[in-house]
């Protein structure tokens, strides 16, 4: 187990210095006894598994579930709010026959990795368990819904397929029997990917029996009020005062490193862990090519350092070979989100089993994936929201006392003081339910929804908790009496072939690419949206898969795919983007202040990026590439345009620094927003 003195030692190695830390004591667990009204079943398998009892938290959640009321918990990580559901839900099917739950996961991964404890909790009581997510083929998935009382399932599936189908009899019968809906993570449910999830769930229980919710969520800022926004639901809430859980004890550290300075530190953790007897270790950072990077550079030094123990400094010319990466041959690997599923399984077990050293990871391990007992948690650079970084430490020390250490790129939390940093009340999640987009974009699926489904099976009720303009738009879509706004008619083109399939329920209405590489015939190399190959796979690019590069030489468009080739060495690539914003000042715009020298409103802007070509370096030389005719890569820029709304301003130069203005505006949006 590594200690405080080691990290200490690291840390002065590098020329740095831990300032400050923070140790949270052990808790003891308190335990309650199995609530009655379980059916016998569940209550002989609790007593088999936990002889104890259960946690206060746990029996508590489950006597409110039990009585059909909707509950939230809102306890610590690891602190087994699984059982709580899986016991409520079972126990109900098999005391009311014919009936369904509904279980969502925000992500495949978290279900994949969810549906052992499923599994456990059905076994031999005769109930059927299915996950249906998008790795189910489109054509097995209605007979494997007819099966089923129980049904893992992710969101985009729910609303792509299942929504969209309402016309078939065995989907009926199911959301007839539907009664229950589950709800893991659900603080994950936020901004434009939450406010979609509200009008989801409205436009579920519309067209079903769905009467109860329970939900797990991090610890936010009133997750009763969000959970009512998010479902139109009351809810029973058991939290932080309620959780009986057993926790070790748990230090926070804080490190101010100048960024110059982050390998040497990060260097020093790698080779500790590498020859003492240490558990494992989580490094967050919060960029995905920064994560590969990373796990690149620590696979040579821990590689080199195996082949010459006393030489601790990084050769560039080190190859990894022309292979994918072995991961049951490594020690440390980089996990994000765009995986390949078998890989991202892959990495999960061999976390779990303790054949890696480490995870260098962005927030995709934030949520509840279990991957054992993580002794250390390093988090480079301030994570992004007070939930995210209480997220992140959660995952130290589920079993054992565990350190977390922070390090501080620009000295902001230094300069707050650890303590006050920790003090902070959690964000409030955000959802946009008077948004107009998302309201019309939603109300034309809502419009398909109830033209598919018999009168007498659909109920208008639920919808009584969003904004009534949400109901005038599906009146006037199912019933025309007055024409489409300008600004949403071209969603509403959009829509003529499946409003569905049009408006995924996220953020990005992008195109996927897949990565492929003609030395790896038959292995992908994850998927990447638009956007983000923008970032990280633009022609010429370093692509990185599991730590191994890949040098990006064609982008079909057409055929959605991404075609590389296997490179050597460390070398890094950076787009050069050309960015222009336009705005359009005309009648619609949302807010205006004004005097006769300055303005300030909020009104909808055109952004136009371009990435005109890249700059590729090989430690301290660099070379830039423009895209253009008779370039090897591409002979054009790529474009991508985005139609969103803005706040735009204009001051006058000697009274207002425009830029210092410009920067504590997008400080305060994003402080507020979580961004």
């Amino acid at each position: 187990m590594i200690d405080n003195f080691a990290l200490h030692r690291i840390a002065q190695s590098a020329g740095l210095e831990i300032s400050e830390d923070i140790s949270f004591p052990a808790r003891a667990a308190k335990f309650s006894s199995i609530p009655s009204g379980l059916h016998s079943d569940v209550e002989k398998h609790i007593q088999t598994l936990y002889p104890l009892g259960l946690y206060a938290h746990q029996a508590k959640a489950i006597e409110s579930g039990l009585t059909g009321r909707n509950v939230c918990i809102a306890t610590s990580t690891a602190s087994g709010k699984t059982l709580a559901f899986t016991s409520i839900a079972v126990s109900h099917l098999l005391v009311s026959k014919g009936r369904a739950i509904l279980v969502l996961y925000p992500a495949k991964a978290l279900l994949r990795d969810q549906e052992r404890k499923w599994k456990e909790a059905t076994n031999r009581t005769g109930l059927r368990l299915v996950i249906i997510d998008g790795g189910v083929e489109v054509s097995q998935r209605t007979a494997l819904l007819a099966q089923s009382q129980i049904v893992l399932m992710t969101p985009d599936v729910l609303h792509a397929w299942l929504m969209s189908k309402l016309g078939q009899t065995e989907i009926r019968k199911f959301l007839a029997s539907l009664y229950m809906v589950i709800l893991d993570e659900a603080h994950i449910y936020d901004g434009i990917f939450g406010t979609n999830m509200a009008y989801l769930l409205r436009r579920l229980q519309a067209a079903s029996g769905v009467t109860n919710f329970l939900a797990s969520s991090a610890t936010i800022g009133d997750p009763v009020g969000f959970l009512h926004k998010l479902t139109g639901m009351e809810f029973d809430l058991i939290a932080g005062n309620d959780d009986g859980a057993a926790a070790p004890e748990k230090t926070v550290m804080l490190c101010r490193v100048p960024i110059k300075k982050t390998p040497k530190f990060l260097s020093g953790l790698m080779l500790e862990f590498a020859s003492n007897e240490h558990g494992r270790f989580l490094l967050f950072a919060d960029s995905r090519k920064r994560v590969e990077e990373l796990a690149a550079e620590m696979s040579r030094l821990l590689l080199k350092s195996d082949e010459q123990p006393n030489d601790n400094t990084i050769d560039e010319d080190i190859d990894l070979g022309d292979s994918l990466v072995k991961i049951d041959e490594q020690r440390v690997l980089p996990y994000r989100a765009g995986y390949e599923e078998e890989d991202r399984d892959r990495i999960q077990k061999a976390l779990t089993s303790g054949t890696l050293l480490g995870v260098i990871t962005t927030s995709a391990l934030e949520l509840g994936i279990d991957i054992g007992d993580i002794e250390l948690v390093v988090m480079l650079g301030e994570p992004p929201s007070v939930k995210s970084f209480w997220q992140r430490a959660g995952r130290a020390g589920r079993q054992n006392v565990g350190k977390v250490v922070l390090l501080d790129l620009d000295g902001r939390i230094t300069s707050m003081g650890l303590q006050r940093y920790l003090d902070r009340m959690p964000e409030p999640n955000w959802l946009y339910l008077d948004n107009e987009y998302l309201q019309y974009a939603n109300a034309l699926c809502a419009a398909e929804e109830q033209q598919q489904t018999p009168q007498m099976l659909y109920s208008r009720k639920p919808f009584a908790t969003v904004p009534a303009t949400f109901s005038e738009l599906l009146d006037n879509e199912l019933v025309p009496t007055r024409s489409i706004p300008h600004d949403l008619y071209p969603l509403k083109q959009q829509a003529i072939g499946s409003p569905h399939r049009a408006f995924p329920l996220r953020s990005g209405i992008e195109k996927s690419y897949k990565v492929i590489c003609r030395h790896l015939p038959n292995q992908g190399l994850g998927t990447l949206s638009y956007s983000q190959v923008l970032r990280e796979a633009f022609p010429g690019a370093i692509y990185r898969y599991l730590a191994s590069p890949y040098r990006v030489f064609q982008l079909n468009h057409a055929r959605g795919e991404i075609n590389t080739t296997r490179t050597k060495g460390i070398g890094r690539t950076t787009p050069v983007v050309q960015t222009a914003v336009f705005p359009q000042f005309t009648d619609q715009m949302y807010y205006v202040r004004m005097s006769a020298e300055a303005f300030i409103t909020e009104c909808r802007v055109q952004v136009s990026e371009r990435v005109i070509g890249f700059i590729e370096q090989y430690g301290q030389n660099k070379n830039e590439v423009s895209y253009g005719p008779g370039n090897t890569y591409s002979q054009k820029p790529l474009n991508r345009y985005i139609d969103t709304t803005g706040v735009c301003f204009y001051f006058p130069e000697e009274n207002l620094q425009r830029e210092q203005l410009g920067k504590y505006i997008c400080l305060a949006f994003c402080k507020v927003c979580s961004v």
